[in-house]
This record gives C-alpha cells, sequence and structure tokens, in this order.
C-alpha cells in the first residue's frame, strides 16, 4: 500500500512544472505530511491515493512560490 502512494506521490512530482528541486528527504517529510492531514481529515481509503497526490503537489507548489518563484518558475518581481 505505501509502494502505491510512494509511486503516486513521484508520478504528481514529475507531472508538475516546477523548477525547484527536490530531494528525497524532503520529498518523504511531505509525504509523511499529507499521510497524517488524510488521516486527520478522514479521507476514505479509495480516495486516499488522489488527496496524497493532490496535497503534494501543492506543498511543492507553495515551497516554491515561499523560495521566490512561482510555477512557471520564473524569480517573482
Amino acid at each position: 500500500m505505501k509502494n502505491r502512494f510512494s509511486t503516486a506521490v513521484l508520478a504528481a512530482l514529475f507531472s508538475i512544472s516546477v523548477h525547484a528541486e527536490i530531494d528525497e528527504a524532503k520529498m518523504a517529510d511531505f509525504e509523511s505530511t499529507c499521510y497524517k492531514y488524510a488521516k486527520e481529515d478522514g479521507v476514505a481509503q479509495e480516495e486516499m491515493e488522489t488527496y496524497i497526490s493532490q496535497c503534494v503537489q501543492d506543498l511543492i507548489t507553495s515551497e516554491s512560490e515561499m523560495s521566490g518563484e512561482s510555477a512557471e518558475g520564473d524569480p517573482k518581481e
């Protein structure tokens, strides 16, 4: 089951165009955080994979925006 989450998370990571580098430790942290959010939100098991994927995408996007890049990778002005 955890393998399916990891696969979904990796697919989500590669499906978005963010130029910020995300190392394995950061990715594992994002996945863990999203799994915790899913548990707190009472996400059904059959919706878990989609929830985790979207959550990780949101965290990656938010981190890149906070570091001064937009989702397209252009510096904020």
